[in-house]
């Protein structure tokens, strides 16, 4: 059972995940595009990349000031994974988890890249 939060909570730790993955993908990509020797490319990754560690940035400090951690990944099935969290609030702890439906998440980073790029990569 998931704890009572506010939906700036909830929509932040789904952002974190979202943007974590992003950081993760585009990090593969740049050093795909440096190994292949494709400079002009990389480059262009590397500016989307830079955005998107930015807002991961952003979205980590908001979970640190109220106390809100995610934990490692669990994988569900072949086609669901749960990310656990924790929030500290009054005293206590409350604990939770979101679950993610793979293709769902390849959909969301379609939507975050073209956020940031204004097109797909």
């Amino acid at each position: 059972m998931n704890p009572v939060i506010s939906d700036e909570m909830q929509e932040n730790i789904y952002k974190v995940v979202l943007t974590e993955i992003l950081v993760d993908v585009l990090n593969k990509k740049v050093q795909l595009a440096d190994s292949e020797g494709k400079e002009g490319y990389r480059d262009y990754l590397n500016k989307g990349l830079q955005k998107a560690i930015k807002n991961h940035r952003e979205f980590k400090t908001y979970m640190f000031e109220n106390h809100i951690k995610i934990h490692p990944v669990k994988v569900i099935d072949e086609w669901i994974v749960q990310y656990d969290y924790s929030i500290q609030q009054n005293g206590g702890y409350k604990q939770g988890y979101i679950r993610f439906w793979k293709a769902a998440i390849k959909l969301h980073l379609k939507k975050m890249t073209k956020e940031i790029f204004g097109k797909e990569v």
